[in-house]
């Protein structure tokens, strides 16, 4: 027997993942995991989600219904809660694919997929420690230091080329250090700028962990607008936003002729703007 408790204080409230509590309930929710049952047709009804006993003790289920002006729930939360949070996760189908993420990547990385997917918004902190990537052939086989989650190529890994094997790398990169959002945003630009152009015989290769962070930085920073601050072997103004590592200066300077004018360092955050010059 479903033991339910329903408040007449319940308010609607309408999920906006710009909001900190909402981001905040969600992580809530994928920590507890909590058991719940559809109070009528799946997605359709209400959902009751397991009480831990922490409001009252005589019922077991919070029922959370999805109305035409938001989630109401009984419990004695006013604000965003995890039961509303694991509720919408459910009614949009989302819950298998955050828990997923969450058990792949943290709590966090779910997060930030729910923000992107619902808002575009991206957060570009790694989450997890950036390090260099080692990759080598062992048989022919392309090997790296972190996990394949397969995507286009069920094979493996790949580099030097356009193709699924590199698009694999690029999104197992970007999708290790700094989550699906993020990978999910970038993976084929990376795949281009980087994996392909790393030589295609190489039986080893490293890519730096320095790059890695500072082509996500160039790739996630809108165009920069100046101030120019003098130049470049006294050829062209160099922009301001520019603190190019050591390796990327010998693919090319960052000149810019005229301001508006894109340099030619990959990835670049100037290269999206009008006039691109490699």
């Amino acid at each position: 027997m479903l033991f339910v408790i329903h408040s007449t204080m319940s308010r609607a409230l309408q999920p906006d993942w710009t909001d900190p509590s909402w981001r905040r309930a969600l992580a809530r929710a994928l920590r507890k995991q909590l058991p719940v049952h559809w109070e009528g047709p799946a997605g359709a009804g209400a959902l009751l989600v397991t009480c831990t006993g922490g409001c009252r003790s005589d019922h077991r289920w919070h029922k959370v219904d999805w109305m035409a002006d938001g989630l109401t729930c009984d419990c004695p939360s006013r604000a965003p809660c995890h039961h509303r949070a694991r509720a919408w996760c459910e009614y949009m189908g989302e819950w298998r694919r955050l828990t997923a993420i969450a058990r792949t990547h943290g709590i966090e990385a779910a997060v930030r997929w729910v923000v992107y997917d619902q808002t575009g918004e991206l957060d570009a902190t790694p989450i997890r420690p950036l390090r260099n990537v080692k990759l080598w052939r062992e048989n022919g086989h392309a090997c790296a230091d972190i996990p394949h989650y397969p995507r286009h190529s069920p094979t493996g890994f790949e580099w030097g080329y356009l193709g699924s094997g590199p698009a694999d790398l690029a999104y197992a990169i970007l999708a290790y250090f700094y989550g699906p959002a993020i990978a999910e945003k970038y993976y084929q630009q990376f795949k281009e700028e980087v994996i392909a152009a790393i030589p295609q015989q190489a039986e080893e290769y490293t890519i730096d962990g320095d790059e890695i962070a500072w082509w996500i930085t160039c790739a996630t920073t809108p165009p920069c607008p100046g101030p120019w601050t003098g130049f470049v072997g006294g050829e062209a103004p160099m922009c301001s936003c520019h603190s190019v590592p050591d390796a990327w200066l010998d693919e090319a300077y960052p000149f810019h002729p005229e301001p508006g004018i894109a340099c030619g360092v990959s990835g670049c955050p100037c290269r999206s703007g009008e006039g691109e010059t490699s």
